[in-house]
């Protein structure tokens, strides 16, 4: 989910009733974005921040020009959020002192946001099931527990990840009719939980383990991490903590305020089972 707000600031000296206004729009020109409208390339950069633009309009109410005079920080973002107006926005135009349309500007600020895209920061699991068959795609299943819902009709971006990597991974040795298995799971446990305290996946052998400890700030951004248990190869996709980017809702305090907290991700790699048809 997209969370926008927006700033504006009129360019024009006056705007007595009887003197200059400014242009106007008839609804606020957060309006014009949606959830669908944030960048791809933003998005998997978690790339967040607002950006503010002078915009120019005509005499008719068109945009004419749009500056980023203030960036995000964020390249696609500041350049989608004057594309946007351009496209979409609608203008009442200036008037002068005479009460005659005139050229205008305006000055208006743009917050993106992700919060909604965020992992839960209470418990949850994500199970991702890949199956290798000879001479057949890759398939893949995720289920998920606790707070973390999914969105069933997608098979969401750790999917994607897998079976990209899984199209070279089918064993030369399955027969037509063969197939194997394997299950990557994703778990978060609020505060900090010792790897002798964690249970093992119910009635699963496991092939790889690793368990690391995290300080979240006030935005649910990591700020430290820490390796507490490796068993095994690191299963995908973690590495080392540098590789870890993963950011949570933010924890709130008791007057609503964002608050740094602490929480523990278990990557688990479950053996593959083998199947004949």
């Amino acid at each position: 989910m997209l969370f926008l707000s927006f700033h504006a600031l009129a360019l024009v000296a006056s705007i007595a009733s009887k003197g200059p206004k400014p242009p106007s729009t008839p609804a606020p020109i957060g309006a014009l974005f949606t959830a669908d409208d944030y960048p791809s390339e933003a998005k998997a950069a978690d790339e967040e921040g607002t950006v503010t633009t002078r915009i120019d309009v005509d005499a008719v109410g068109r945009v004419s020009g749009c500056t980023v005079t203030s960036s995000s920080g964020s390249p696609s973002l500041d350049a989608e959020t004057c594309r946007l107006i351009k496209e979409r926005a609608k203008f009442q135009p200036a008037k002068d002192e005479r009460g005659r349309k005139t050229y205008g500007s305006v000055v208006q600020r743009i917050t993106w946001r992700l919060q909604g895209d965020l992992a839960p920061n209470l418990a949850w699991a994500v199970r991702t099931t890949v199956t290798l068959a000879a001479q057949k795609q890759p398939t893949c299943v995720v289920e998920d527990e606790g707070a973390m819902k999914l969105v069933a009709s997608t098979p969401g971006e750790g999917c994607a990840r897998l079976l990209k990597e899984a199209s070279s991974w089918t064993p030369t040795w399955l027969q037509p009719g063969q197939s194997v298995s394997f299950t990557l799971e994703e778990r978060f446990l609020p505060g900090t939980v010792q790897p002798e305290d964690i249970p093992l996946p119910s009635g699963a052998a496991i092939a790889s383990r690793q368990v690391l400890h995290l300080d979240f700030n006030a935005a649910g951004r990591i700020e430290r991490c820490t390796i507490a248990e490796e068993l095994g190869p690191a299963p995908p996709p973690m590495r080392d903590c540098k590789e870890f980017k993963r950011r949570l809702q933010p924890k709130l305090g008791e007057g609503g305020e964002g608050v740094p907290f602490t929480g523990t991700f278990v990557f688990t790699g479950i053996p593959g089972t083998g199947k004949t048809d």
